[in-house]
């Protein structure tokens, strides 16, 4: 219930940043969880090709001071330490399933209509082309600063302790 009540407060959060909600694709875990995911086009003007590093750390910076609300596992930013994306349409222990919604049902979503569309597989819904979204974007570039200079001082502050212990060794 919880679960169903923050992502349906995150949607709206989203939306009334002027985020098309078509553009987002949702997903019922079949645990107790909704994940909603934003195509990285919403708030990165151009891909970059070679990546972009600490890209984990960047997202969830985002998530703190944009799309935050109170039930966000920030878990999943874990940067390859033991947290994956479940597969769609993959049986669970508990014999339900991770399926794709639309926003839509999750405005309208019930813990009992929950583990009804989890019951059973099903295709994965279709969703409109992302278009840039400016307050998202300034989000990212925060973040990107933000994240950015922790790591460039962290690797200063990691150099200048090497250099002393370099000079107290004898």
């Amino acid at each position: 219930k919880e679960a169903i009540q923050q992502a349906q407060k995150l949607l709206t959060l989203i939306e009334s940043k002027g985020v098309n909600l078509n553009s987002l694709r949702c997903f019922l875990t079949g645990g107790r969880g909704v994940h909603i995911l934003m195509d990285q086009a919403t708030f990165m003007p151009k891909a970059q090709p070679n990546g972009v590093a600490m890209l984990p750390a960047i997202y969830k910076e985002m998530v703190w001071s944009t799309a935050f609300v109170d039930d966000v596992d920030t878990r999943v930013f874990s940067a390859g330490r033991g947290r994956m994306w479940r597969c769609v349409n993959y049986k669970r222990e508990n014999g339900l399933y991770k399926v794709s919604v639309t926003p839509a049902e999750i405005f309208e979503l019930t813990e009992y209509k929950y583990r009804q569309l989890c019951s059973s597989p099903r295709n994965e819904m279709p969703v409109e082309a992302p278009t840039f979204n400016h307050e998202f974007g300034l989000a990212y570039s925060l973040a990107f600063d933000k994240v950015n200079k922790a790591v460039v001082k962290r690797k200063s502050r990691s150099k200048s302790e090497v250099d002393l212990k370099g000079k107290f060794k004898n």
